[in-house]
Parts: structure tokens; C-alpha cells; sequence
């Protein structure tokens, strides 16, 4: 093999899987493929595979709650998240961490989030921001929570009716069950209404991929269906 042809393989860090990777290549029955095509096709597979996989590695997050919910092994997944959000999240981490309220769940999405006070930039760059003047965890009323379409809340694409929203907390872990799903405009606040039962409001902007400033806002809604003592 020619010594320019080592040196690219040196270069892409040859292990035996690439190895492996460029002889199948070859061996595609196309007399077009010379062996630098080959190193070249097994070095692109495989740095895509590692940049996956680097999207998906998850981001040790530790929280620690005002009521005392700690998560000192509080993973963040990156898969789905804009580039713009992963940076403003990992910047917002090098600072002191406020106090979170409590942790929301949403088991089928694999959604896992921590909640903070308040939804201005530096609080929902870190996790899910409580609405002012809405109900707080583990009150009778309607909470609730916001967060960026392209972060913590981009599953809610995949929520449905039926699907299941847990909020723990140090006390309790309430599950609620989603009972709609509606696009809204952004001065729409009917959804943020006081309620007399105890309900969740989940609130992100809309189109989810939209590039720019959303028009529009997805809003989620469930009910409480049960509580438990947090183990």
C-alpha cells in the first residue's frame, strides 16, 4: 500500500474495525473503488458514528432542590437538541446552580428535566422554568412549566393523549395524565387560567424545527390521577 495511503489511515485512527470496514468496502464487486476510496468511505462512516454517538452521551447534571430532592447523578440527553441550545446549556453549567423545585418526568418520551423558579433566558438554558402566578408543586391549581422547544422539550413533538407527566419532589411524586394537546398564539393566556382542581400546563414555542422566532405556542395539558410519598 502506498506510504500516502498509510498516512491517511494513520490519520483516521485505523483500528481493526476500520480495518474490517474498508476490505468489505473493496469487496463490493465495483472495479471503481480503489483502496483510497475505500479509506476515505470507512474514515466518513465511522467519524459520523462517533459524532452520533457524541450526541447522545449523556451530561452529568447535579441538582439539588430547595425541598431537598438531590440528583447529584442527573443525566441530560443532547439527542434532538440545536446546537445553539447544547452551548447555552453547558455555559449556564458553569455557574453557581439555583435551587430546584422538583424534577418532571414524562416516562414514554424518556423526557427527564429539573425544574427551577422563574422563565427568563439563564433559568431555562439550565432546565424548566415555573410560570409566575400559577400553581407551585404539590399545590391544588394549575401549573405551569415552561421550556425551549429546541432543549428539555423537544420530545413533547411525540406527546399524546393518555401519556403519563410525573413531578417529584422531596414530599411526593404527583402523575398526571395528558388530557390534550393544542397550538395557540402567544398572547393566548386562557391556558395559564386558575384551576379549583389540580392540573399541569406545559408550554414551549411552535413549529418545533421553525428557524427563528416561533409564531405560535404548543401547549399540553393534563390532570392529576394520583399521588405517592417520594421512596
Amino acid at each position: 500500500m502506498p506510504m500516502a495511503h498509510m498516512s491517511a489511515l494513520r490519520t483516521y485512527s485505523c483500528t481493526r474495525e476500520m480495518l474490517c470496514a474498508i476490505e468489505r468496502i473493496r469487496a463490493c464487486k465495483s472495479q471503481w473503488i480503489t483502496t483510497a476510496d475505500a479509506i476515505l468511505i470507512a474514515s466518513l462512516v465511522f467519524s459520523v458514528a462517533g459524532l452520533a454517538a457524541v450526541s447522545q452521551t449523556p451530561s452529568q447534571m447535579p441538582v439539588k432542590a430547595q425541598d431537598g430532592v438531590s440528583r447529584t447523578d442527573w443525566s441530560v440527553s443532547f439527542t434532538d437538541w440545536s446546537e445553539v441550545r447544547i452551548k447555552a446549556y453547558k455555559q449556564a453549567m458553569e455557574k453557581p446552580l439555583p435551587s430546584a423545585l422538583a424534577v418532571l418526568t414524562v416516562p414514554r418520551l424518556g423526557l427527564h428535566a429539573p425544574l427551577f423558579e422563574g422563565t427568563d433566558d439563564a433559568t431555562l438554558d439550565l432546565g424548566l422554568g415555573h410560570i409566575a402566578g400559577t400553581a407551585h408543586p404539590n399545590e391544588i391549581g394549575n401549573l405551569g412549566i415552561a421550556g425551549h422547544r429546541d432543549g428539555f422539550f423537544r420530545p413533547l413533538k411525540d406527546i399524546r393523549a393518555g401519556d403519563t407527566v410525573e413531578l417529584t419532589t422531596s414530599g411526593q411524586i404527583s402523575t398526571y395524565s395528558v388530557d390534550r394537546v393544542e397550538i395557540v398564539g402567544p398572547k393566548d393566556v386562557r391556558v395559564l387560567k386558575s384551576s379549583r382542581k389540580s392540573t399541569l400546563t406545559l408550554v414551549t414555542c411552535y413549529p418545533f424545527y421553525f428557524y427563528g422566532h416561533a409564531p405560535q405556542r404548543y401547549i399540553v395539558e393534563a390532570s392529576l390521577i394520583r399521588t405517592s410519598p417520594q421512596p
